[in-house]
Protein backbone atom coordinates (compact mmCIF):
# COMPACT_ATOMS: atom_id res chain seq x y z
CA UNK A 1 0.00 0.00 0.00
CA UNK A 2 1.26 3.58 -0.72
CA UNK A 3 1.91 5.56 2.30
CA UNK A 4 -0.08 9.03 3.07
CA UNK A 5 2.12 11.34 1.26
CA UNK A 6 2.19 9.37 -1.62
CA UNK A 7 -1.24 9.44 -2.28
CA UNK A 8 -1.23 13.30 -1.31
CA UNK A 9 0.79 13.37 -4.04
CA UNK A 10 -1.30 11.56 -6.33
CA UNK A 11 -4.51 14.23 -5.33
CA UNK A 12 -2.48 17.26 -5.32
CA UNK A 13 -1.14 16.19 -8.70
CA UNK A 14 -4.35 15.48 -9.77
CA UNK A 15 -6.25 18.55 -9.33
CA UNK A 16 -2.93 20.45 -10.34
CA UNK A 17 -1.85 19.18 -13.04
CA UNK A 18 1.31 21.36 -13.92
CA UNK A 19 2.83 21.11 -10.43
CA UNK A 20 5.69 18.95 -10.42
CA UNK A 21 5.11 15.80 -8.06
CA UNK A 22 8.38 16.17 -6.28
CA UNK A 23 7.26 19.86 -5.45
CA UNK A 24 3.90 19.07 -4.00
CA UNK A 25 4.98 18.12 -0.60
CA UNK A 26 6.03 22.20 0.19
CA UNK A 27 3.34 23.74 -1.53
CA UNK A 28 0.86 26.37 -0.31
CA UNK A 29 -2.13 27.99 -1.43
CA UNK A 30 -0.01 31.68 -1.90
CA UNK A 31 2.02 29.14 -4.35
CA UNK A 32 -0.07 28.68 -7.09
CA UNK A 33 -2.28 30.83 -8.88
CA UNK A 34 -4.77 28.21 -9.71
CA UNK A 35 -5.30 27.45 -5.59
CA UNK A 36 -8.88 29.26 -5.43
CA UNK A 37 -12.34 28.51 -3.60
CA UNK A 38 -13.48 26.17 -7.01
CA UNK A 39 -9.76 24.09 -6.52
CA UNK A 40 -9.68 24.10 -3.28
CA UNK A 41 -13.04 22.17 -3.09
CA UNK A 42 -12.11 20.42 -5.60
CA UNK A 43 -9.28 19.43 -4.13
CA UNK A 44 -10.97 18.08 -0.59
CA UNK A 45 -13.35 16.44 -2.92
CA UNK A 46 -10.11 14.75 -4.66
CA UNK A 47 -8.91 13.79 -0.88
CA UNK A 48 -11.78 12.82 0.16
CA UNK A 49 -12.26 10.34 -2.37
CA UNK A 50 -8.79 8.89 -2.35
CA UNK A 51 -8.81 8.77 1.78
CA UNK A 52 -12.59 7.38 1.98
CA UNK A 53 -12.92 9.87 4.34
CA UNK A 54 -15.36 13.50 5.04
CA UNK A 55 -13.51 16.67 5.74
CA UNK A 56 -15.64 19.02 7.90
CA UNK A 57 -16.23 22.08 6.22
CA UNK A 58 -14.83 23.97 9.48
CA UNK A 59 -11.93 22.15 9.57
CA UNK A 60 -11.33 22.43 5.51
CA UNK A 61 -11.08 26.37 5.86
CA UNK A 62 -8.40 26.21 7.80
CA UNK A 63 -5.96 24.06 5.63
CA UNK A 64 -4.08 25.84 2.86
CA UNK A 65 -1.35 23.40 2.21
CA UNK A 66 -0.32 20.16 1.08
CA UNK A 67 1.29 19.96 5.14
CA UNK A 68 -1.85 20.80 6.38
CA UNK A 69 -3.54 17.93 4.74
CA UNK A 70 -1.26 15.71 5.45
CA UNK A 71 -0.82 16.71 9.30
CA UNK A 72 -4.93 16.34 9.41
CA UNK A 73 -4.73 13.13 7.21
CA UNK A 74 -1.96 11.45 10.07
CA UNK A 75 -4.18 12.66 12.80
CA UNK A 76 -7.15 11.18 11.84
CA UNK A 77 -7.46 7.36 13.63
CA UNK A 78 -6.35 4.38 12.06
CA UNK A 79 -9.48 2.16 10.80
CA UNK A 80 -9.51 -0.99 13.10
Amino acid sequence: MENLRERLVECFTVVFPTLPPESAATVTADDLADWDSTHHIMLMNVIEEAFNIEIPEEVLGGIDSFEGFESYLAALPKPA
